[in-house]
């Protein structure tokens, strides 16, 4: 599938915006934002894990008001997660996704 010219302004035009943020606190924010506007979607969803697997970073937007009831779930399938396996298998690097669910 090729993007159409609309398509690629619209990349273009984010790549400007995320370069424009320039604190790392900002960045996950701005990076919902903009991914928002690229993808048509339910939500959107943050997730920052590293170094190692000691900090890990989850931003969900919209927030949910039930996923305290999916906790449990999360917990128990977390290590089967791709960036936490890679986190493990490589545990100095950090690592971040931006994913439209």
């Amino acid at each position: 599938m090729r993007l159409s010219h609309r398509d690629l302004e619209s990349v273009t035009q984010s790549v400007g915006e995320l370069y424009a943020v320039t604190d790392l606190e900002s960045l996950p924010r701005a990076m919902i934002a903009i991914l928002a506007k690229l993808v048509p979607s339910e939500c959107i969803s943050y997730n920052e894990i590293g170094p190692g697997t000691d900090r890990v970073v989850a931003i969900l937007e919209p927030h949910l008001t039930n996923i305290e009831k999916l906790l449990p779930a999360l917990g128990e399938h977390f290590h089967e997660h791709p960036v936490v396996e890679e986190a493990r298998a490589h545990p100095a690097r950090k690592r971040s996704a931006a994913l439209a669910c």
